[in-house]
């Protein structure tokens, strides 16, 4: 679940249950970003800790799980992980062309995902804007649509609905976007679409090509 959580948002997640004597968490993370690292700032609350930079897992006492919650919360706001989690990995630049089902098919090629085979993550330039409306049961994700030369792809942000760029965002803007592509089937209707990761208004946001 906490693997799940993490890709989802792409931040660091934590997972704590059980009704045992003590209740037991498992901590993942995105890449650039140390979970052991996080989880040591708050192992006083903790009896049992371990694990590597991007998977750990701790033991912690039933009456100490809304302490290390809070502890927790308190350190995704400090401007160490802050900025960790500000920078984000692609696996690759792709014109706004190439995105068709050549390419869908040509990605699913490379499964199945998992812990060592990460699904691609993409980057595209300079796509335009159409628009963008809050779904969810709290409003919290984002449905938006795109041109991709002359065809309306949608996309869909799992809890980017009330990050503040979207506001500053209208109707036929250039938005530099961070997305998985997939097939969307829904009502026996198949669909590319943008599975959004991050999106910001075109050069706003420094995007760097490795040579690794």
């Amino acid at each position: 679940v906490a693997g799940r959580l993490s890709e989802k948002f792409s931040r660091p997640a934590v997972v704590v249950g059980g009704g045992g004597m003590h209740a037991v968490g498992s901590a993942r993370a995105p890449d650039g970003i140390n979970v052991m690292e996080i989880l040591t700032a708050a192992r006083e609350h903790m009896f049992k800790m371990g694990g590597h930079e991007r998977v750990a897992g701790f033991s912690v006492a039933h009456d100490k799980v809304a302490v290390l919650k809070s502890v927790l919360e308190g350190l995704s706001t400090e401007s160490e992980f802050a900025q960790r989690v500000s920078e984000r990995r692609a696996d690759a630049i792709v014109d706004l062309e190439a995105l068709g089902w050549d390419t869908v098919e040509m990605l699913d090629q490379f499964r199945p995902y998992g812990e060592g085979n990460k699904r691609p993550v993409l980057v595209a330039r300079q796509a335009t804007f159409v628009n963008w409306r809050p779904v969810g049961k709290k409003l919290d994700h984002a449905k938006m649509s795109f041109w991709v030369g002359d065809d309306l792809m949608d996309g869909i942000g799992f809890g980017l609905a009330k990050d503040s760029r979207l506001e500053t965002i209208r109707a036929g803007d250039l938005v530099d976007v961070l997305f998985y592509l997939e097939c969307n089937e829904y009502m026996g209707r198949r669909a590319l679409q943008f599975k959004v990761e991050d999106i910001a208004p075109a050069g706003t946001v420094r995007i760097e090509e490795s040579s690794k």
